[in-house]
């Protein structure tokens, strides 16, 4: 057999997406994309040896990489979720405790009720329920357990680019994209894509 070569620019996976055009096309990420995106992850939400993970998300959803990756790249336990469990806000609470997971993913539009049925119970493990794909709608994270984390970014972006901790102040959800994650920038940009000052309104 020939010799394979692999490098940081190397192609990892293509994944078809229509979301930031309306026209779907396929998007090649490369290696060091993937593995920028996991190691900070990784690293920011200390997942490690002992941090068990669910794979939750669609093979065609961009996001289940990033689960399968974090896991594999850490030695972390990773629990692939069945169909009946990832599509119900109870039973995926339910599957978070008899596996006593730690770190969960749920699509944003399953996590207001998660997080609301997730306040039944005091037998959590999780530190970290992740978040994203659509726009997340009002949820309150007060005496939460765990931190509600909301990922932002567009599939070319490989993933996501931007996170934040979801909070409310005094009963009242923020929203937000939050803030670039390591080694990414975000900018607002005018018509002619020219940088547009602090407080201006413009595309990212």
């Amino acid at each position: 057999y020939p010799e394979i070569i692999i490098h940081q620019n190397s192609l990892a996976y293509t994944i078809y997406t229509s979301g930031s055009t309306g026209k779907p096309k396929g998007v090649m990420v490369s290696h060091q994309a993937i593995q920028h995106l996991v190691t900070w992850h990784n690293h920011h939400f200390h997942v490690d040896h002992s941090s068990k993970l669910t794979l939750v998300a669609g093979l065609a959803f961009d996001i289940s990489v990033w689960e399968t990756w974090s896991a594999l790249t850490s030695g972390a336990t990773l629990f692939i979720a069945d169909n009946e469990d990832r599509t119900d806000t109870h039973a995926l609470v339910d599957y978070y405790r008899r596996n006593q997971i730690t770190h969960g993913f749920v699509p944003s539009v399953l996590a207001p009720g998660v997080v609301n049925y997730s306040r039944n119970y005091n037998d959590l493990k999780l530190k970290y329920l992740f978040t994203g794909g659509e726009k997340l709608k009002p949820v309150l994270t007060t005496e939460l357990s765990y931190e509600l984390i909301d990922y932002y970014g567009p599939t070319e972006c490989t993933v996501f680019a931007t996170f934040k901790k979801v909070k409310d102040i005094n009963g009242k959800y923020i929203s937000s994209i939050g803030k670039p994650i390591a080694n990414a920038k975000a900018y607002i940009l005018g018509e002619n894509r020219e940088l547009l000052p602090v407080g201006a309104v413009g595309e990212l």
